[in-house]
């Protein structure tokens, strides 16, 4: 279908192609074209044999280059070498991107006339890798993958029909075939337009005398790039097109001024290097002794001397391009050997090479940036050229770069130069002796991390001995660690604030150690911890209660026994409590202590409230302070808890009479027989007596309530008696006689004329409620 012009039209309608496998075609082009008969091939493989050296170098080097597995099919592909058939193939993929063509098609084709070609030549003629150009050259132009300008340049070259001529035009051919292969990773196979590659695939004879040819091969590479029909970009070559000298004036401005700039090359140079330097630092991993802690490299560019945050081990890089090495050994020796810094200094080299690839890398980017995406063919081609420069250049410059860099060399404080061969080793002894220097005191909890995780959880879970996992059967506050951690925390600290000490220089502890000192005081009494207000129990500070906890140093200690009697002390006011939770109950103890003081005393006749002062005075004391003290006054607090409760029950007992004794000594005041018991109310009160033995209230309250009977009774004879006669006095009357008995009962009822009740006087209660 592709072969046909008029039957093109039909593409758009079958979007599916198949595609022939590489493989596919090889097998066809050998079988249709290539094949030999058996007693051809012993002279072509005496031939290649003989000339194996110059097989084997074409293209060597590059991704497609000879193989092993060309032996096996080297004589049947002859007089097509196996490295160009692959280079042939990238290129064909690269050219006919639109699919316009069949490679099979074109394959046979161009075998074909290459074959009719050489057939009258004598045995070591071979096919050229510029014959793909000029069979493929018209339909490239007619396609646009090649511009018309390029094609008809490169043709000129060889109308004179010499043979510099002819040369020169299979050369140019090939430099644009190259230009054409990809440059991005995973698809680059490294062949370039440089006078060695094409070189090699301009031969075409085995016996002939080939570095001859290479050498005017290059020779004439020079000449088209003084006569601007090519570009050099580096070691290669480029067409060039009237769009191409345009984009490359524009370069060359932009060049110029910016290796003028020497601010600019300054800049982008120190950038470089350090960010080189930083790409090596970045590969040391430290590790620090058997605990395996992670330590860090930081690099420091400053003018200054750098200071270490404690943590870290700084690098201070400096460059023989802005200081002399003597003056950085100096600043080496002047911080002496105990700071950790490590002073690189690069030396300065290659400065003319790399601001040369600096202002060509720059110049090339700003230029396809001023240029933007040209819609030409000759255009894109000036891009892709542009382009290339850029890369080559990018490139030039990382390997100058890395050159340069590969030369630091690396001082320790004190001025000690490191001697190993490459700069990551330097900086990887440096850094090793660096964290001696930076943490001194490491080694006092250098353990693995496993030994560690082992203390932590028998820190936990209330072991005797700890630390026992490191070898260590001491006392737990005497342990480097821990003693460490009890001078640190002093008059108070923070968990957070303790582990950011002891983690920085000189310690530089693992965590898991801190925490497990902090774990194992805490159990064994030597430090308190309290998180939100609230006191942390023992046995309830785990890893995760740490960094927020408030740690406090105990000096006092209590025994077992101790802590036994508080638990039953706190019994004594129904707090329940363990002999490990003492501390935690103890604010529940005196907030039930109060309760009680406050229920054993009040206002009079209440006897006073308990002076309780030396009580308030070890409430405010802390931690094992407050136990301690409130251990050595427990048997006395026992006592005074034992008359504080007989109190308040007594009080509970005798309140509800003073209370019924108050009332009736109101209704008892204005009788002349009541003042006797009632100065006996105001003396108890006065005296604060109600708890006195024998009850004084008791007896008051008999004679005040008699007395107010007495009265009642009298008041009740009288009452009646004046009823009685009122009575009497009615039923003489006449006119009340005149009435029926009916109506002096309503009468009666209605002005409220009725016999007085008696009132109940049995019980105080009753008596209160009688008045």
């Amino acid at each position: 279908l592709t072969g046909v012009t008029l039957l093109h039209k039909l593409l758009d309608r079958f979007t599916i192609r198949i595609q022939l496998s590489d493989t596919d075609v090889e097998n066809v082009t050998r079988k249709v074209l290539l094949r030999k008969k058996e007693t051809g091939k012993d002279p072509i493989t005496e031939i290649l044999d003989t000339h194996a050296g110059e097989i084997s170098r074409q293209l060597q080097g590059t991704a497609i280059g000879d193989r092993q597995e060309d032996k096996a099919v080297i004589v049947e592909d002859y007089p097509l070498l196996p490295v160009r058939r692959r280079f042939w193939e990238h290129c064909f993929r690269q050219v006919d991107t639109a699919g316009t063509q069949s490679q099979l098609r074109s394959q046979l084709r161009i075998v074909h006339d290459c074959l009719a070609r050489l057939s009258a030549e004598p045995l070591g003629r071979l096919i050229p890798g510029d014959d793909l150009y000029e069979a493929l050259a018209p339909e490239m132009v007619t396609t646009g993958a090649l511009p018309r300008e390029i094609n008809e340049r490169i043709i000129a070259l060889g109308r004179t029909g010499k043979a510099d001529d002819r040369l020169r035009q299979r050369i140019c051919g090939l430099v644009f075939l190259i230009g054409q292969l990809p440059r991005e990773a995973g698809a680059d196979i490294g062949v370039r337009a440089t006078k060695e590659h094409i070189g090699d695939l301009i031969v075409d004879d085995l016996a002939a005398d080939n570095g001859k040819l290479r050498a005017e091969v290059g020779r004439l590479l020079d000449r088209l790039a003084e006569e601007g029909i090519l570009m050099r970009v580096g070691e290669e070559f480029r067409i060039q097109t009237e769009e191409g000298r345009n984009w490359d004036d524009e370069f060359r401005r932009r060049e110029i001024k910016l290796k003028s700039d020497t601010a600019f090359f300054d800049e982008r140079r120190e950038q470089y290097l350090a960010a080189e330097v930083t790409q090596i630092v970045s590969k040391v991993k430290l590790l620090h002794g058997a605990a395996k802690v992670p330590r860090n490299l930081v690099t420091d560019r400053r003018e200054e001397p750098p200071t270490s945050d404690g943590e870290s081990i700084p690098i201070w890089l400096r460059n023989g391009f802005t200081i002399s090495e003597n003056e950085v050994l100096n600043a080496a020796r002047s911080m002496g050997v105990s700071s950790p810094v490590l002073f690189v200094f690069i030396p300065r080299k290659s400065r003319d090479e790399l601001l040369g690839a600096i202002a060509t890398e720059h110049a090339a980017e700003q230029t396809l940036n001023a240029k933007g995406v040209p819609s030409t063919p000759e255009g894109q081609l000036a891009r892709q050229s542009m382009e290339s420069r850029h890369q080559l250049a990018k490139h030039q410059r990382e390997v100058l770069v890395k050159e340069i860099v590969s030369g630091a060399k690396v001082f320790q404080g004190g001025g000690n130069e490191l001697l190993q061969l490459t700069l990551e080793e330097k900086l990887r002894a440096g850094a090793d002796a660096s964290l001696a220097r930076l943490f001194p005191r490491f080694r006092e909890a250098d353990f693995s991390s496993s030994a560690w995780e082992s203390s932590l959880k028998r820190a936990r879970d209330g072991a005797d001995q700890p630390f026992s996992p490191l070898g260590y059967q001491g006392p737990i506050e005497q342990h480097p660690v821990s003693k460490q951690v009890l001078t640190s925390i002093g008059s108070g600290k923070t968990g957070a604030e303790v582990r950011k000490e002891l983690e920085r220089s000189p310690y530089g502890w693992p965590r898991d150690a801190v925490d497990a000192a902090l774990i194992a005081l805490h159990r064994s009494q030597h430090l308190t911890a309290t998180l939100n207000g609230v006191v942390v129990a023992a046995g309830q500070l785990d890893q995760n209660k740490i960094s927020k906890s408030e740690f406090r140093v105990e000096t006092i200690t209590l025994s077992l026994q101790d802590r036994l009697a508080l638990a039953g002390l706190y019994k004594e006011v129904d707090i329940q409590s363990k002999p490990g939770e003492v501390d935690a109950k103890a604010p529940e103890f005196f907030i039930a202590l109060k309760r009680i003081i406050e229920q054993a005393g009040g206002d009079p006749p209440l006897p006073a409230r308990p002076g309780v002062t030396d009580l308030e005075d070890i409430e405010k004391r802390v931690g094992n302070d407050r136990l301690a003290a409130l251990r050595a006054k427990a048997d006395d607090l026992k006592a005074r808890l034992a008359g504080w409760k007989k109190t308040r029950d007594t009080i509970g007992k005798r309140l509800l009479a003073w209370q019924m004794l108050e009332r009736l000594a109101v209704h008892a005041s204005p009788l002349s027989e009541a003042k006797p018991w009632i100065e006996q109310c105001e003396a108890i009160r006065g005296n604060r007596r109600l708890v006195a033995e024998p009850d004084p209230i008791a007896p008051v309250l008999k004679g005040v309530a008699d007395v107010l009977r007495q009265a009642l009774n009298a008041a009740q004879s009288t009452h009646e008696s004046a009823y009685q006669k009122g009575i009497e006095t009615l039923a003489a009357d006449a006119v009340w006689g005149k009435i029926s008995p009916a109506d002096q009962a309503r009468i009666a009822r209605e002005v409220g004329l009725e016999p007085p009740l008696k009132p109940d006087l049995s019980s105080d209660d009753a008596l209160v409620a009688a008045l």
